[in-house]
């Protein structure tokens, strides 16, 4: 009983630290007119995980037994780990070019003109 109790503290912890990043990180990536679409495919690809990698658990854990489960979720582990310091020092260097170019990385849409 203590084991799952400790499972859902750790993983509501995991949540409540990864998820209002995660929404900033995929703001900050997308370009302004771009932004809704950006956060409803991160929430579609989101949702689609949550509904499929129980399943797809459960499934490699009958057929293939623990070892293989644990030991894949460890290689995707460390593959989006590997994705995410990728993607910061790509991100690092176009922000260090924008500014060499002289632009600060910050879009300032024009205003629209007052109704008459």
């Amino acid at each position: 009983m203590w084991r799952s109790t400790l499972s859902v503290v750790v993983w509501t912890l995991g949540e409540m630290g990864v998820l209002p990043i995660a929404n900033v990180v995929v703001a900050d990536l997308a370009p302004a007119r771009a932004r809704g679409r950006y956060q409803g495919a991160y929430g579609l690809a989101f949702g689609s995980a949550v509904c499929v990698a129980p399943v797809l658990g459960m499934l490699t854990l009958e057929r293939l037994g623990s070892t293989a489960l644990w030991t894949g979720c460890l290689g995707i582990g460390l593959l989006v780990s590997a994705g995410h310091l990728t993607l910061s020092r790509v991100l690092a260097r176009a922000r260090e070019a924008e500014c060499h170019r002289g632009r600060t990385g910050v879009l300032i849409e024009p205003r629209a003109a007052p109704p008459a």
